[in-house]
């Protein structure tokens, strides 16, 4: 195989989402040991967790030998973390007291649970982030993988965002008046990042080129043009179309990368209503 652009070039050599209702069956499509650690946790980290397979599979990246390797990182973009484990929690402890309360439930309560149990899964020693920002999470952390791989000391890195639909969020979103602006919607979807050349080396086949991307805050989204201005490509804006929380733009992303012709060039955009906004320029590789 090779090169068919710069060394250097960040590349996606793996890629893969899995919506809500699809989850039973990507939970049983999981590894034996690695599905006996996912069906112990909540929805969000069940969610990352399958996805995240996926898409390390479709890298070619399949296994562990030894401790982790700090060659390998993630970073997981949420817009509501364990909201629901968080709520769960606070109601059972109303209800019944410390006592009842489920240790469990307690350590999955933290915002990087899912981070922390796909490290641990698939033994990655490497950077280990959670990103917020809203309903662009997908996107940011995809950026800031991105910025990670650029500056060198990992062979790879998954990105990616992940969230979980239920009752307690509806309820928030529309007292914070927020609900209309949303599509419900859960899942989890990640790319594998790579330089070119290492991806090259080791026999994996590029599927697409992270070309630039850029996020900020609405304020100073009329900069956004500036900072990503026309790749001669397809604009693709995430809200209102599709259905999703945090994951709802790169899912777009994914979609589109999957049926695209090789050579052509993407924008996806999306916008949050608390104001954060994210967009990401891909370039569909050539086949061969």
């Amino acid at each position: 195989m090779s090169l068919q652009g710069p060394a250097d070039e960040i590349v996606v050599t793996g890629m893969a989402s899995v919506a809500g209702p699809d989850l039973e069956g990507a939970l049983e499509r999981l590894p034996g040991a690695i599905r006996a650690r996912a069906v112990r946790a909540e929805r969000v980290t069940q969610l990352a967790l399958t996805a995240a397979d996926a898409a390390l599979r479709g890298a070619g990246i399949t296994g562990r030998d030894g401790g982790p390797d700090p060659r390998l990182g993630i970073v997981l973009g949420t817009a509501f973390g364990c909201l629901l484990t968080n709520a769960l929690h606070q109601r059972r402890l109303a209800e019944t007291g410390p006592g009842g309360v489920s240790p469990r439930t307690f350590a999955a309560t933290v915002s990087n649970a899912a981070t922390g149990e796909i490290t641990i899964a698939y033994g990655l020693g490497g950077a280990a982030l959670t990103v917020t920002a809203g309903l662009v999470s997908g996107l940011a952390a995809v950026a800031e993988g991105r910025a990670l791989m650029a500056s060198g000391g990992l062979a790879a890195l998954l990105a990616g965002g992940a969230d979980a639909w239920g009752a307690p969020l509806a309820r928030w979103l529309g007292d914070a008046g927020l609900a209309e602006a949303i599509v419900p919607g859960e899942g989890a979807a990640f790319v594998v990042l790579e330089r070119r050349r290492d991806a090259v080396a080791r026999g994996a086949r590029p599927l697409a080129c992270l070309e630039v991307a850029a996020t900020g805050f609405e304020a100073e989204s009329r900069e956004t043009p500036r900072l990503l201005p026309d790749w001669g490509g397809q604009a693709i804006e995430g809200a209102p179309v599709f259905p999703g929380l945090g994951e709802r733009a790169l899912v777009a992303a994914l979609q589109w990368l999957a049926s695209a012709a090789g050579g052509t060039r993407c924008i996806v955009r999306d916008r949050c209503p608390t104001g954060q906004v994210a967009a990401v320029a891909w370039r569909r590789e050539e086949a061969g």
